[in-house]
């Protein structure tokens, strides 16, 4: 949209959640980005140390994906504001420290593995190391230990995760979370400057426009076909949009949510401009039940984000900048052959109930 009736403020993702807290230095977190750690650990939190041949084998695996999406070779060019290389390896310790401070708020928690899920941690590990040539894995440094308590500390970081949002209310109304389908007009009641920035129309303007919403009213009112009068007098490029409750103005929401369908909403005001919105569809029941998903997987969220919260403040952690700035990417063609490090996990183990996964 030209101009956008959605309010900004998004759901952050469970990973950001994570990591911003971890080493951003946001909030309480006490943060030391130190060379006191040794040369094989990576960081520590809470007393818990990610192990360098970890961050090896994390590494290893981004890169075997981003080889797919780029190619080989291509790290030292600009991505995201950075080079690949650079982003591959943030992406690695977001990953990382992700995973090492679930299992250690877990193990916080009294969580553990059972006897189970030790086995199918092996077997994992068995799988991924099997497949892969035993040179290879002597020349990239794939350790099994490393890979095996990586899967270990994802596993405790996944039952965690199911653990706390036990707890989370799944009762969705349809109503909270119906989803409408509506056409609208828009009359901007702004104009853009030579600057870029909106001001508001002048009193000139104003009565032209009122002029104007005025004979689409009537027209509307006289049965005229709403989308093309919308094609032909609104100033916004879209004129179709599904919404859910809380993503647009207020004043928009209200007056759309209210409408049955083929209805035509009064003139609606906003601080952008002027609407009418006619209903197409007051209950669209398959996007309706995706959006009762969303709705849940953002309590489980925030429910994730209230215990984390509570555990990480105060919490030190100690980051060793000397030894990760030496890291660089192996330039080794077996690295696209290797296996999807995750994806073997989810052969044997189970994941988080929402969106914890890579």
């Amino acid at each position: 949209m030209r101009y956008s009736l959605y309010k900004r403020g998004t759901v952050i993702a469970l990973l950001l959640i994570v990591i911003l807290c971890i080493f951003s230095g946001c909030g309480k977190k006490e943060i030391a980005f130190t060379t006191g750690l040794t040369k094989d650990e990576l960081f520590k939190i809470d007393g818990t140390i990610c192990y360098m041949d970890e961050a090896n084998i994390v590494v290893l695996n981004l890169q075997r994906e981003y080889e797919g999406l780029f190619g080989t070779g291509n790290w030292d060019n600009n991505f995201a504001g950075c080079t690949i290389g650079d982003y591959l390896k943030e992406q690695a310790v977001k990953q990382l420290s992700q995973i090492r401070s679930l299992s250690a708020l877990a193990s916080k928690n009294g969580i553990t593995l059972d006897k189970s899920e030790i086995d199918s941690v092996k077997k994992a590990c068995d799988e991924y190391l099997d497949n892969i040539d035993i040179a290879v894995r002597k020349t990239l440094k794939i350790d099994k230990k490393a890979v095996e308590n990586i899967y270990t500390q994802y596993c405790l970081a996944n039952k965690l995760y199911n653990n706390i949002i036990e707890s989370v209310d799944s009762e969705i109304s349809d109503d909270e979370a119906r989803i409408i389908s509506v056409q609208y007009i828009f009359f901007s009641t702004k104009r853009t400057d030579e600057n870029g920035e909106q001001n508001p129309i002048s009193e000139t303007e104003r009565n032209e426009l009122n002029a104007k919403i005025l004979s689409v009213v009537e027209k509307v009112n006289a049965g005229e076909n709403f989308e093309k009068l919308a094609l032909d007098n609104s100033d916004d490029d879209n004129i179709y949009m599904k919404i859910s409750r809380g993503e647009t103005d207020s004043f928009f929401e209200k007056a759309a949510f209210d409408l049955a369908d083929g209805q035509v909403s009064e003139m609606v005001n906003t601080d952008d401009g002027i609407y009418l919105i006619k209903c197409i569809s007051n209950y669209d029941e398959s996007a309706t039940l995706e959006n009762k998903k969303k709705i849940y997987r953002e309590r489980c969220e925030k429910a994730l984000n209230s215990a984390y919260d509570s555990y990480i403040s105060g919490v030190l952690s100690e980051f060793n900048t000397k030894v990760w700035d030496k890291v660089s990417l192996k330039d080794d063609p077996n690295i696209s052959g290797l296996p999807d490090l995750f994806a073997v996990y989810r052969n044997y183990l189970p994941q988080a109930a929402a969106d914890l996964q890579y």
